[in-house]
């Protein structure tokens, strides 16, 4: 029998962010585009979504307006769930570049059901810093629909190359050509500041029965050895909400290279 890992790489190689959640994205002028994602079971988390897909749907829809402008790193994306996602199997996003400058630029997206797109579940900005001129030979390439939805399908933690550490904790040992040949993408960093946040926020609830509101990843320095490992903090549990701070450090460098903090819902 295959393994979860094999599973994963059956269906994508390379980078495996946009090409294994299934993001894809067609400019519609210089500064919009539009683009749709499936919502499979394992993009979904206790009572409610997660946001790294949403998040790497949202870079996804960006980059293909921006990407062609320059060489970006994205240094802030903030993602506020307005609903759990009952029934939706398929979302759509409408986004938008805000600004373009000499050192930053700054987009932002609607994101929907795809089939009733009065259904607005999320809103989400991004920020990027600029790093150099883009060569001119650029291309985007579309990563495919994404890996077929089954019931045996491995966790996005786990398709991602994470693991949980003795110490309570959870890591990415290394760099691979599915998480970063030179430096590790942000869909894994965001994965994983996401992954340890949930977990504190369950810990301290007492259970899994969460709802997440609003999610923010700063990433503040390039990971470049690893193991990249979580840490993470319950800043708040007060009036049925538990609010958490993660980070992730690459342990090679001794370097914090991501932040995040995310607002949970208890359910009812």
């Amino acid at each position: 029998m295959a393994t979860k890992a094999h599973q994963v790489r059956a269906f994508t190689t390379g980078l495996i962010s946009y090409a294994y959640i299934g993001s894809q994205a067609t400019a519609l002028t210089g500064e919009t585009s539009e683009g749709t994602m499936p919502l499979r079971h394992d993009m979904r988390h206790g009572a409610g979504l997660l946001s790294t897909p949403l998040g790497i749907l949202l870079l996804g829809a960006a980059g293909i307006n921006v990407d062609p402008l320059a060489v970006l790193g994205p240094t802030q994306i903030d993602v506020s769930i307005l609903d759990d996602g009952a029934g939706v199997a398929r979302v759509a996003i409408s986004n938008r570049v805000l600004r373009t400058g000499r050192s930053q630029m700054f987009t932002e997206g609607t994101i929907t059901d795809a089939a009733d797109r009065s259904r607005v579940l999320a809103f989400g900005t991004t920020s990027w810093a600029v790093a150099g001129p883009q060569r001119p030979d650029f291309e985007y390439n579309d990563p495919g629909p994404g890996v077929p939805e089954t019931d045996d399908m491995p966790t996005l933690f786990e398709a991602f190359g994470g693991r949980s550490r003795d110490d309570g904790n959870f890591e990415i040992p290394g760099l691979s050509d599915a998480v970063g040949s030179g430096m590790l993408h942000q869909g894994p960093a965001q994965l994983l500041v996401e992954w340890a946040a949930v977990h504190a926020a369950e810990r301290a609830a007492g259970t899994d029965a969460l709802r997440l509101e609003q999610f923010a990843t700063t990433l503040v320095s390039p990971g470049r050895e690893g193991p990249f490992v979580t840490a993470a903090e319950v800043v708040a549990h007060q009036d049925g909400l538990v609010a958490v701070r993660s980070q992730l450090t690459d342990e090679g460098s001794g370097r914090v290279i991501a932040y995040g903090f995310a607002r949970y819902r208890i359910a009812d």
